[in-house]
């Protein structure tokens, strides 16, 4: 389950009352694409859904808002059962507002966004049961009474007014009260098997009376790609507030959580497919009442009905988020980032100016002879080719790489090369920005350093191993030759391999090298990955122990800084090779501490900067001005 402030990456820290209105400037340009003002990637559409007793013009603020925070955005408020039309069978509204929004859906391919208030939550969450083909991407339920009402508000006491919460069943769970809209969703705890028999929208709709169209409904509803609900405990009106979330009170007023009603267990309507998937938002706000979640934020001064102007603003803050995120996948034209090197996606009005080839007809007169053997005159059309200036407009996507990447070509719409500074050697590949994958053999951050085989630890050659430039060969012992497989040695002359015989050793070494070369190469991502945990540490001594600041190097101080690395660089291979020559004569050498006997240690005499690599340290203090370092008894 996903929720608001985990969405915003805020998890764990409390947001003021305008924490989210306050996090907006930031969000358009990491989740949209930067495009220039008058040519802004759209939207999906936005449909709105009005509650009891409301109309489309109660919501012209928050449609202000919107459009002012997302230009562009469509945004149409169904003007449909208003005033105490509202107060109609929930089905009948269900068919209304479904006629609306199918040529509105119809018009948009790419997917709409519903924002539905208070009751007409539930007509939304009808409407996406029974629309077969829908193309809801998020569903946002706008305080609503998603598992029923119970709860004496001014509304009912308006309606109803000699009856009390708790003889009200004894009205809506009769033929002619299912005849208005609020006894529709009352669901009265204590009188659970009058709702399940009475109900003809509430328990319909959330699977808890059987009916021949659950399986179809069920299917519907799981067609919508977000469900976001949304909700507060001071609404005020929503009884229990929960309600807002699919809970609600048990026979003894306990709240249950959505979790653990058993529509939710049973997932009689696809609730808990929708949580298993993460497709269930949810935003709890507190101190909003019911009536402040679309009012004018310019007439804010009775606290008593409408809620501070901080309330106000969260909410549409809140809202205008939740577009805003939906929205990072739906700018017309695709995805925000194709690919893992782009960073925005433009679509940019291309003006044209070019010459263009058509067939332009011309009229040439002569002189035939017509009827009466007269002489008359008339024409015949032929065709020349001629030329036009044509100025039009045409759309193009723009990509914009991320640093370090590239495209393959200028038009491309991907950023799938990366950028090493330094080219990968023997083989190697740039895979990602500043990072080579090596070839088989060869080593280091450019693939530069060879890898002895021969020191893996894994047996490589029945005798002996003899490491070789990016590989490796095997030798014998004299009176053996080696084998077919070039790794064995065998007494004998050896035939001429056959064809068969060749395949057959290579699907062997194959098989044999398959399991070592995968623990080879997560050594070497581990490697890596310390290797690059180094990098940013030095990345950062170098900028303490720089002379000036980053900014105001001079070209002759970077060269010299990168001579330098350089220097550190080929000193760091002197050692790695020095350390394979040691390595191979660990016996003969306990000690790197007492002076190396050419007699027993045979191989330091070919090195011929063994006695310049033991002064490594210090050569390098001297010429970067690092502190001196020592060889300990560990090295």
């Amino acid at each position: 389950m996903n929720s608001c402030g985990s969405m915003l990456g805020l998890r764990g820290l409390r947001l003021p009352p305008a924490g989210i209105l306050l996090l907006l400037p930031f969000l358009p340009p990491l989740l949209l694409p930067a495009a220039p003002a008058p040519h802004r990637a759209s939207y999906k559409p936005v449909i709105v859904v009005h509650g009891l007793f409301d109309s489309s013009y109660s919501f012209r603020h928050l449609l202000e808002y919107i459009n002012e925070t997302h230009p562009g955005t469509v945004v149409t408020v169904l003007d449909l059962f208003d005033g105490r039309e509202s107060l109609r069978p929930l089905w009948e509204q269900v068919q209304g507002f479904g006629e609306a929004v199918a040529p509105i859906m119809a018009e948009a391919p790419e997917g709409v966004h519903l924002i539905c208030y208070s009751q007409g939550g539930l007509v939304c969450r009808a409407l996406l049961s029974v629309m077969e083909e829908h193309n809801v991407d998020s569903f946002i339920s706008l305080s609503s009474p998603q598992m029923g009402q119970y709860g004496d508000t001014d509304y009912l006491k308006w309606l109803f007014p000699t009856s009390m919460r708790s003889n009200l069943y004894r009205i809506c769970y009769s033929p002619w009260g299912q005849e208005f809209s609020i006894c529709n969703y009352w669901h009265d705890p204590h009188h659970d098997d009058l709702y399940l028999n009475a109900s003809s929208f509430l328990a319909l709709i959330n699977g808890e009376r059987d009916h021949p169209n659950a399986t179809a409904w069920r299917k519907n509803f799981l067609r919508v790609g977000r469900l976001v609900l949304i909700g507060g405990p001071d609404d005020g009106v929503i009884t229990p507030w929960q309600s807002s979330f699919f809970g609600f009170y048990d026979a003894n007023e306990t709240v249950l959580e959505m979790e653990e009603q058993p529509v939710y267990l049973r997932d009689s309507f696809g609730l808990k497919t929708l949580l298993a998937r993460g497709a269930i938002v949810r935003c709890p706000m507190a101190g909003i009442a019911h009536t402040a979640w679309h009012s004018n934020p310019c007439s804010l001064e009775s606290r008593r009905t409408m809620g501070s102007r901080n309330e106000l603003y969260t909410v549409f803050g809140g809202l205008s988020f939740l577009l805003l995120l939906m929205s990072a996948q739906g700018a017309k034209g695709g995805s925000l980032k194709e690919s893992q090197g782009v960073c925005s996606k433009q679509m940019l009005v291309v003006p044209l100016h070019y010459n263009e080839s058509y067939s332009q007809p011309v009229y040439k007169p002569y002189l035939t002879v017509c009827n009466g053997r007269r002489i008359c005159s008339t024409y015949r059309t032929t065709y020349q080719v001629a030329w036009r200036e044509v100025r039009r407009e045409v759309q193009q996507t723009h990509v914009v790489c991320c640093q370090g990447w590239k495209k393959r070509h200028p038009g491309a719409l991907t950023c799938d090369e990366a950028i090493c500074a330094k080219p990968c050697l023997n083989r190697g590949i740039c895979v990602r920005p500043e990072q080579c994958e090596c070839a088989p053999g060869w080593g280091g951050k450019h693939c530069h350093v060879d890898v002895d085989e021969c020191r893996t630890g894994i047996t490589l050659c029945s005798h002996h191993c003899v490491n070789t430039a990016g590989s490796f060969t095997c030798g014998c012992p004299q009176g053996l030759v080696l084998g077919q497989d070039r790794r064995t040695c065998a007494e004998g002359v050896l035939e001429p391999p056959t064809g068969a015989s060749i395949l057959s050793v290579a699907v062997r070494e194959a098989e044999h090298d398959k399991h070592d070369l995968r623990q080879e190469i997560r050594a070497l991502r581990g490697r890596l990955e310390r290797l690059e945990q180094w990098a940013g540490q030095a990345g950062a001594w170098v900028r303490a122990v720089l002379p000036m600041p980053p900014e105001e190097l001079q070209p002759e101080k970077v060269a010299e800084l990168w001579g330098r690395s350089d220097r550190i660089e080929s000193l760091s291979d002197q050692v790695l090779l020095l350390e394979e020559r040691l390595g191979t004569c660990e016996s003969s050498c306990p000690s790197l501490l007492e002076p190396p006997s050419p007699s027993r240690c045979p191989q330091l005499s070919q090195i011929p900067f063994c006695s310049s690599t033991f002064s490594f340290p210090q050569a390098l203090s001297q010429h970067l001005s690092l502190p001196t370092l020592s060889l300990d008894s560990h090295t």
